[in-house]
């Protein structure tokens, strides 16, 4: 119990054993309590006789300057309380540049639906801490190294290979994995990965990998999805990320006969306690999410 608490109970009862009784505590105690903070403070706060207490000046002006703190907490109580009611603000929002297509088009229905809330975007290599960021939500591709994050799934990323009709008129189309080893494939760097290898999954089950070399590799995407539209080579991407190019025939798609080792795709938030405006953001990414992956 805080000196203030005590100090103002006094002050409200005129007397040291109403505050106590008020406090749940004995008379001696509060007693106790005013003597140690007149101590700490210097002046003397009440006047007491036999049979009345009033307050000094100096205990005056510490009630009301209490009296102002409290209220002033209570106001700021308030106006966190109303955060987790408003539909208005901002939200940090964290997703890697796969899904720059995604946040825009999330964006956008949030303008029209929840216009009072703005999104800040952060797009960030999946393997990054989101946390770190200060973020409020996150889309996180593959496993995560956090256990202590709520992670809900929204679904699996696909990834693809895909080449415009130009480098494949010139260098022939796949039809097979081996055949990849003849064509200049632009690969994806991951750290601590020397070499660069494309995964398919048999009929059965049984996984295959085929390490695959060209002209470029790179740890950006986006990068690696120019080089493919400039019909450099092939390319393996996520679906979200080439599905645009693939609905208007700038890129085609090879071996979709072949299946490929799916990542899933988790929509990640630091903790359960959610205000309204990021339960919103929550379910509208979730809905874009699904009609995106979908193929």
């Amino acid at each position: 119990m805080s000196d203030s608490t005590v100090f103002c109970a006094v002050a409200q009862a005129n007397s040291l054993a109403g505050a106590g009784k008020a406090l749940g505590i004995s008379r001696s105690l509060v007693s106790k309590r005013i003597t140690e903070l007149e101590r700490r403070l210097g002046p003397r706060l009440l006047n007491r006789s036999t049979r009345s207490l009033s307050l000094t000046e100096a205990g005056e002006l510490l009630y009301q300057r209490y009296r102002d703190i409290e209220k002033r907490t209570e106001q700021v109580e308030r106006e966190v309380a109303d955060l987790r009611k408003s539909l208005s603000g901002t939200v940090r929002l964290a997703a890697p540049p796969a899904f720059a297509r995604i946040s825009t088009q999330l964006i956008a229905d949030l303008a029209v639906a929840s216009p009072g809330i703005e999104i800040r975007l952060t797009l960030i290599d999946d393997r990054f801490e989101f946390i770190a960021s200060g973020c409020d939500v996150a889309v996180h591709i593959g496993k995560l190294k956090n256990s202590n994050l709520i992670c809900r799934k929204a679904g699996v990323s696909t990834p693809v290979i895909c080449a415009t009709k130009k480098y494949l008129a010139k260098h022939g189309r796949p039809t097979s994995p081996e055949e990849l080893e003849s064509h200049n494939c632009l690969a994806l760097s991951v750290p601590g990965e020397g070499n660069h290898s494309w995964h398919f999954r048999r009929k059965g089950g049984k996984a295959q990998n085929i390490q695959v070399g060209g002209t470029l590799s790179t740890d950006d995407e986006r990068v690696l999805l120019q080089a493919c539209l400039d019909g450099i080579g092939l390319c393996q991407l996520p679906l979200v990320l080439v599905k645009h190019h693939m609905q208007s025939g700038a890129l085609e798609r090879v071996l979709d006969d072949f299946g490929h080792i799916e990542d899933a795709i988790y929509v990640v938030l630091p903790h359960r306690n959610l205000t309204k405006k990021v339960r919103v953001i929550v379910d509208h990414l979730r809905v874009v999410l699904a009609d995106s992956l979908s193929q």
